[in-house]
Protein backbone atom coordinates (compact mmCIF):
# COMPACT_ATOMS: atom_id res chain seq x y z
CA UNK A 1 0.00 0.00 0.00
CA UNK A 2 3.11 2.62 0.66
CA UNK A 3 4.48 1.98 -2.74
CA UNK A 4 0.97 3.02 -4.33
CA UNK A 5 0.57 5.74 -2.51
CA UNK A 6 4.66 7.25 -3.31
CA UNK A 7 3.51 6.46 -7.40
CA UNK A 8 0.10 8.42 -6.86
CA UNK A 9 2.21 11.16 -5.36
CA UNK A 10 4.81 11.56 -7.52
CA UNK A 11 2.77 11.04 -10.35
CA UNK A 12 0.43 13.94 -8.66
CA UNK A 13 3.59 15.80 -8.59
CA UNK A 14 4.75 15.38 -11.84
CA UNK A 15 1.14 17.29 -13.39
CA UNK A 16 1.45 19.73 -11.20
CA UNK A 17 4.85 20.70 -12.01
CA UNK A 18 4.20 19.93 -15.81
CA UNK A 19 0.96 21.94 -15.35
CA UNK A 20 -2.05 22.58 -17.90
CA UNK A 21 -1.54 24.26 -21.67
CA UNK A 22 -4.16 26.59 -23.40
CA UNK A 23 -4.65 27.20 -26.74
CA UNK A 24 -7.84 29.35 -27.91
CA UNK A 25 -8.72 30.53 -31.00
CA UNK A 26 -10.50 33.96 -30.29
CA UNK A 27 -14.02 34.22 -32.28
CA UNK A 28 -14.38 36.10 -35.42
CA UNK A 29 -17.36 38.16 -33.77
CA UNK A 30 -16.06 40.02 -30.88
CA UNK A 31 -18.00 43.00 -30.48
CA UNK A 32 -15.89 46.63 -29.92
CA UNK A 33 -15.87 47.77 -26.09
CA UNK A 34 -17.97 51.05 -25.86
CA UNK A 35 -16.71 53.88 -27.66
CA UNK A 36 -18.01 57.48 -28.87
CA UNK A 37 -16.82 59.05 -32.40
CA UNK A 38 -16.88 62.76 -32.68
CA UNK A 39 -19.84 63.41 -35.23
CA UNK A 40 -18.42 61.85 -38.36
CA UNK A 41 -19.53 59.99 -41.20
CA UNK A 42 -17.52 57.61 -43.48
CA UNK A 43 -15.37 59.02 -45.84
CA UNK A 44 -16.21 58.59 -49.71
CA UNK A 45 -12.97 57.02 -50.28
CA UNK A 46 -12.94 52.59 -49.13
CA UNK A 47 -10.32 51.68 -47.17
CA UNK A 48 -8.78 48.25 -47.05
CA UNK A 49 -7.68 46.71 -43.50
CA UNK A 50 -4.33 45.04 -44.31
CA UNK A 51 -3.27 41.80 -42.17
CA UNK A 52 0.65 42.24 -41.59
CA UNK A 53 0.64 39.73 -38.51
CA UNK A 54 3.82 36.75 -38.87
CA UNK A 55 1.36 34.07 -39.28
CA UNK A 56 4.07 31.29 -37.95
CA UNK A 57 4.46 33.90 -34.73
CA UNK A 58 2.82 32.05 -31.84
CA UNK A 59 3.55 33.57 -28.30
CA UNK A 60 4.19 31.44 -25.31
CA UNK A 61 3.14 32.91 -22.06
CA UNK A 62 2.74 31.21 -18.69
CA UNK A 63 0.71 32.42 -15.73
CA UNK A 64 0.65 30.39 -11.90
CA UNK A 65 0.74 26.52 -13.57
CA UNK A 66 -0.81 27.60 -16.72
CA UNK A 67 1.24 27.86 -20.05
CA UNK A 68 -0.79 30.21 -22.75
CA UNK A 69 0.23 29.67 -26.84
CA UNK A 70 -0.80 32.02 -28.46
CA UNK A 71 -0.95 32.72 -32.25
CA UNK A 72 -1.10 35.55 -33.41
CA UNK A 73 -2.53 35.82 -36.47
CA UNK A 74 -5.43 34.22 -35.08
CA UNK A 75 -5.93 37.21 -32.58
CA UNK A 76 -5.20 39.55 -35.64
CA UNK A 77 -8.53 38.02 -37.94
CA UNK A 78 -10.53 38.68 -35.07
CA UNK A 79 -9.30 42.03 -34.58
CA UNK A 80 -9.64 43.06 -38.08
CA UNK A 81 -13.13 41.29 -38.45
CA UNK A 82 -14.38 42.96 -35.62
CA UNK A 83 -12.49 46.55 -36.48
CA UNK A 84 -14.03 46.22 -40.27
CA UNK A 85 -17.26 45.62 -38.79
CA UNK A 86 -17.21 48.62 -36.24
CA UNK A 87 -16.24 50.89 -39.40
CA UNK A 88 -18.78 49.91 -41.75
CA UNK A 89 -21.39 50.28 -38.91
CA UNK A 90 -20.19 54.04 -38.98
CA UNK A 91 -20.59 54.68 -42.05
CA UNK A 92 -17.06 53.68 -43.67
CA UNK A 93 -16.39 51.73 -47.00
CA UNK A 94 -14.35 48.54 -46.41
CA UNK A 95 -13.19 47.01 -49.63
CA UNK A 96 -10.52 44.61 -50.20
CA UNK A 97 -9.49 46.22 -53.52
CA UNK A 98 -9.24 49.99 -51.83
CA UNK A 99 -5.76 52.10 -52.48
CA UNK A 100 -6.70 53.58 -49.21
CA UNK A 101 -4.59 50.71 -46.30
CA UNK A 102 -4.76 50.68 -43.19
CA UNK A 103 -2.18 47.94 -42.22
CA UNK A 104 -2.56 46.26 -38.88
CA UNK A 105 -0.09 43.98 -36.97
CA UNK A 106 -0.50 41.96 -33.47
CA UNK A 107 2.91 41.93 -32.10
CA UNK A 108 2.53 40.83 -28.84
CA UNK A 109 0.12 38.76 -26.66
CA UNK A 110 0.78 38.30 -22.63
CA UNK A 111 -1.27 36.02 -20.66
CA UNK A 112 -1.45 36.61 -16.66
CA UNK A 113 -3.09 35.10 -13.85
CA UNK A 114 -2.31 35.95 -10.92
CA UNK A 115 -6.09 35.41 -9.29
CA UNK A 116 -8.30 35.87 -12.52
CA UNK A 117 -6.98 35.68 -16.11
CA UNK A 118 -5.69 39.03 -18.26
CA UNK A 119 -4.63 39.65 -21.68
CA UNK A 120 -2.38 42.50 -22.60
CA UNK A 121 -2.00 42.65 -26.72
CA UNK A 122 0.23 45.27 -28.65
CA UNK A 123 -0.91 46.29 -32.08
CA UNK A 124 1.28 48.03 -34.64
CA UNK A 125 -0.80 50.30 -37.30
CA UNK A 126 1.05 51.52 -40.26
CA UNK A 127 -0.82 54.43 -42.24
CA UNK A 128 1.26 55.90 -45.00
CA UNK A 129 4.36 54.80 -43.74
CA UNK A 130 3.54 56.37 -40.19
CA UNK A 131 3.85 53.26 -37.51
CA UNK A 132 1.00 53.66 -34.44
CA UNK A 133 1.65 51.64 -31.64
CA UNK A 134 -1.66 49.93 -29.41
CA UNK A 135 -1.53 48.54 -25.86
CA UNK A 136 -4.14 46.89 -24.46
CA UNK A 137 -5.54 45.15 -21.17
CA UNK A 138 -8.21 43.45 -20.62
CA UNK A 139 -10.10 43.54 -16.91
CA UNK A 140 -9.32 40.76 -15.28
CA UNK A 141 -12.26 37.66 -15.71
CA UNK A 142 -12.61 34.22 -14.16
CA UNK A 143 -12.71 32.85 -18.08
CA UNK A 144 -9.03 33.03 -20.01
CA UNK A 145 -11.57 33.24 -23.68
CA UNK A 146 -13.18 36.06 -21.87
CA UNK A 147 -10.27 38.23 -21.07
CA UNK A 148 -8.86 37.52 -24.60
CA UNK A 149 -12.12 38.71 -26.21
CA UNK A 150 -12.30 41.91 -23.78
CA UNK A 151 -8.46 42.41 -24.48
CA UNK A 152 -9.77 42.61 -28.48
CA UNK A 153 -12.26 44.52 -28.13
CA UNK A 154 -10.75 47.11 -26.14
CA UNK A 155 -7.96 47.01 -29.51
CA UNK A 156 -11.01 48.15 -31.82
CA UNK A 157 -11.93 50.55 -29.59
CA UNK A 158 -8.43 52.22 -29.07
CA UNK A 159 -8.29 51.93 -32.84
CA UNK A 160 -11.73 53.54 -33.92
CA UNK A 161 -10.88 56.25 -31.30
CA UNK A 162 -7.33 56.91 -32.41
CA UNK A 163 -7.03 60.45 -33.51
CA UNK A 164 -4.52 59.81 -36.67
CA UNK A 165 -6.56 56.57 -37.78
CA UNK A 166 -9.74 58.61 -37.58
CA UNK A 167 -7.89 61.79 -39.57
CA UNK A 168 -6.61 59.11 -42.14
CA UNK A 169 -10.04 57.81 -42.58
CA UNK A 170 -12.19 60.93 -43.28
CA UNK A 171 -9.79 62.26 -45.73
Amino acid sequence: MGRIKAVTLLVSFAVVIAGCTSTYKPPLDIHAAPYVLPNISGSGDPVRIADTTDPNAIVTSRGGSITFNSNLSQYSAALIASLERELAKNGFKISQDASKEIDIAVIDVEMAFPKKFRCDMNVRIVIEGKVIGIATDSEPNHSDSKAINASIADAVRRIISNEEVLTYLIR
